[in-house]
């Protein structure tokens, strides 16, 4: 089982699109995904809307504190694309995290349920929470990999930084290292503008960089108004090419 991590501290830098995209072009592998938000604005439900079934959330993990791993309400729920099935946030995650007080292992929750599941073996995609408290740390310690989405404009954002070396305590602390990508998005000049911003990413992150990057395009706004992935509404289109190349480097 592969688990991605997608996390953006900076609003809109198309972290969710990211991680459906990514989810998406998993499926074009021929592989089922299970899409899993622990953000709590609850982006992904919003992004599927009402395709999406009812069923498992992770307010409803972290309120129970453990899964009841034998219970049906266990099994992820279908997204309403084909080839991802879906675990919202739920409408109140926020506050359910507080009701596990100082349980230990809490760090671990999500870790451990992922593994519970039937479908253990299917990559997960995590969409990450913005702050970087106990739900961060659980989306980190579950994964093998952290995407992290930027636009030219919040480079020097220090909230970049801070999720940086957050992503390090996580490492020392599960003793593993996360492989990391950092992929500049939404980018709107040429291909030429493009490699003097990258060189410049590579100065201060080396090799943390993903050498291309996510162009600006229609098909994105559209996908995201049909609730489907990138790649479902035109396969060829540049952002899906590039979503497909990012998911060559992290498989």
């Amino acid at each position: 089982m592969s688990i991605i991590a997608v996390a953006s501290p900076i609003a809109d830098q198309g972290q969710t699109t990211t991680a459906v995209s990514l989810a998406g072009a998993l499926v074009q592998q021929g592989l089922s995904v299970i899409l899993a938000d622990l953000d709590p604005r609850n982006k992904l439900a919003d992004y599927f809307g009402e395709k999406a079934s009812p069923g498992l959330t992770f307010f409803d993990l972290f309120s129970s504190g453990t899964p009841n791993t034998d219970s049906a309400e266990t099994v992820p729920a279908a997204s309403g694309v084909d080839g991802i099935a879906l675990i919202p946030a739920g409408t109140d995650l926020a506050t359910s995290v507080q009701a596990i007080g100082a349980q230990e292992g809490k760090g671990l929750i999500v870790s451990r349920f992922l593994s519970s599941l039937e479908a253990a073996s299917d990559p997960i995609v995590i969409n990450c929470p913005q702050d970087l408290g106990i739900l961060m740390v659980n989306a980190l310690a579950a994964s093998d990999t952290l995407v992290i989405p930027i636009g030219a404009d919040a480079l020097q954002d220090e909230s970049l930084g801070a999720l940086l070396q957050f992503a390090q305590m996580v490492e020392n602390s599960k003793q593993r290292q996360l492989k990391k990508l950092l992929v500049l998005t939404r980018y709107q000049g040429t291909p030429e503008e493009a490699e003097s911003v990258l060189a410049e990413m590579k100065d201060t992150h080396g090799e943390l960089v993903w050498p291309g990057f996510v162009p600006a395009d229609d098909n994105i706004a559209t996908a995201g108004e049909k609730g489907l992935p990138v790649v479902e509404v035109d396969p060829q289109t540049p952002a899906a090419i590039a979503f497909r190349q990012i998911i060559g480097e992290i498989a």
